[in-house]
């Protein structure tokens, strides 16, 4: 029962089966844990949560183990290896307390469906967000990414954000498997009734989500410009032919356009060097407006999107404010110093301001790569005035699923925050969805269409009203610390059914 747990989770996954099978993936872990001890269960949880996010994060282990040391060849591919190993043991740290706080209250509440329902599920957000805190946090593989399939349910996310989805989730398994316990004749039916419950939400929802309607007047654009410049060619240190394809890409651009690169379009701090003066004078000769992802070296160092006009280059930037571990900063150095060869082109200070660019009528707020994970970026940026969002990201290192799983957290921060997103990658996937995470437009991959840059004008509306979620933010969180307190402190006054 413990691995039908584990597969079922997985497959719900984006890049996998189907996110329908998240509203029963813990169901056969409960079961698992009925009768072991506060140490077995706790364990067990533990590598549930070890087994399940390696398993989805699998496109991780060629990127370790093959692409990264045959570019950077900084280490050899069986450290890469042994790296992902661990990563799997560390993301999933907090399933050790989801293990034990389950396990302690379990028989005390297994007879009170709705109590113990509210219970396991308040654990599992309290313990899921403590997920992503810290230079180590990580919210890749939230059980809420199941739900990116399933728009009408998704609605939820502008009102509580990725935790709130996952509070519904687990509360939904956790309610299925109580009444199992109390109606042991009736399995089949409660299953039944619950699923259906839950699809014909989703299917209302999605049916009743508003048109919107697409003035011109009330429009905005933003260029595109997906690079398709393999990893081997963009860390070549002569960069020429890449340079070339920026230029190349440019000259396409109508004139007086707003224009979005990926993160890295430069491999190096351009400010001042040789290659600025063509890529100025172009930027002046068709008067655009240019957001592009240069490493900026000043008293300290930062992986940045600088805006270019032309006049120059702007003096404010929007600095990386989740750097990815290892490869852009090295968390805890006395302790984890041995690390150090992950680096990938340097190490850098994360951001601290949430810069929006303000071009002409535009407020944009632009996010770089790994800050898409985490909607407190998204939601600082919108709340400090972006009426559009951007990822700029290079994800020339992933496969297929995980290009999709890191398209589809745009997609969550544009509901999250009821804005637009444009997400601009090096390779693809670059898409633009709407408030609502519809996909209005997607470029093909560097798989799909091989030449070596594809460009495209994404139309949006600028929005100046906040959602719930950004006004709110984790507000999920909180309640579930409060329930969990209030839920343990009635379980002192039940006499425990031996």
């Amino acid at each position: 029962m413990f691995f039908l747990s584990v597969l079922l989770s997985v497959f719900s996954m984006p890049g996998f089966l189907w996110g329908g099978f998240i509203w029963v993936s813990l169901i056969p872990l409960f079961i698992s844990l009925q009768k072991k001890s506060l140490i077995k269960g706790t364990f067990t949880t533990y590598f549930f949560g070890v087994l399940f996010l390696s398993i989805t994060h699998y496109w991780l282990l060629p990127v370790l183990s093959v692409n990264v040391p045959e570019v950077l060849m900084s280490f050899p591919g069986y450290i890469g290896i042994i790296c992902y190993f661990l990563m799997g043991l560390v993301m999933a740290l907090p399933y050790l307390g989801i293990g034990f706080s389950y396990v302690l209250l379990r028989d005390k509440l297994k007879d009170r469906p709705i109590i113990f329902s509210l219970y396991v599920s308040s654990i599992f957000t309290i313990f899921e967000f403590l997920r992503s805190v810290g230079p180590l946090g990580f919210t890749g593989g939230r059980f809420s990414d199941a739900l990116a399939s399933q728009t009408g349910i998704l609605q939820i996310l502008s009102i509580g954000g990725s935790m709130l989805g996952v509070f519904l989730i687990v509360f939904v398994n956790a309610l299925i498997y109580s009444l199992w316990l109390k109606y042991k004749n009736k399995k089949i039916m409660i299953l039944a009734v619950v699923i259906l419950v839950v699809f014909s939400v989703n299917g209302i929802i999605q049916q009743n989500i508003p048109f919107i309607n697409y003035e011109k007047e009330s429009m905005e654009e933003i260029v595109g410009i997906q690079t398709n410049v393999p990893q081997s060619l963009k860390y070549n240190t002569d960069i020429k032919e890449s340079y070339n394809i920026i230029l190349k890409s440019l000259e396409e651009v109508n004139n007086g356009s707003i224009v979005a690169f990926p993160e890295g379009t430069f491999m190096f701090d351009i400010r001042n060097s040789l290659y600025e003066k063509d890529f100025l004078n172009l930027i002046k000769d068709k008067n655009l407006k240019v957001l592009v992802g240069f490493p900026r070296y000043e008293k300290e160092s930062y992986n940045q999107i600088g805006l270019y006009t032309s006049e120059g280059v702007e003096k404010e930037f929007y600095a990386k404010i989740r750097l990815t571990p290892f490869a852009e900063t090295l968390p805890f150095p006395e302790i984890l110093g041995v690390f150090e060869f992950l680096k990938f082109l340097d190490f850098y200070e994360p951001g601290k301001e949430f810069t929006v660019f303000k071009i002409d009528d535009n407020n944009i707020g632009a996010q770089i790569c790994y800050d898409s994970y985490y909607s407190e970026v998204s939601r600082g940026l919108v709340n400090n005035g972006a009426e559009v969002l951007l990822t700029l990201t290079n994800d020339g290192w992933f496969n297929k699923t995980g290009r999709l799983q890191h398209s589809y957290q745009s997609m969550f921060r544009a509901i999250e925050n009821g804005k637009y997103m444009i997400q601009v990658a090096n390779t693809g996937i670059t898409a633009i969805y709407d408030p609502y995470g519809r996909m209005l437009k997607k470029l093909p991959t560097i798989d799909e269409n091989s030449s070596n840059h594809i460009l495209s004008t994404f139309s949006y509306i600028p929005i100046k009203e906040k959602s719930f979620y950004t006004r709110y933010g984790e507000w999920i969180v909180y309640l579930s610390i409060i329930m969990a307190v209030i839920i343990f402190i009635y379980s002192l006054f039940i006499k425990r059914n031996e």
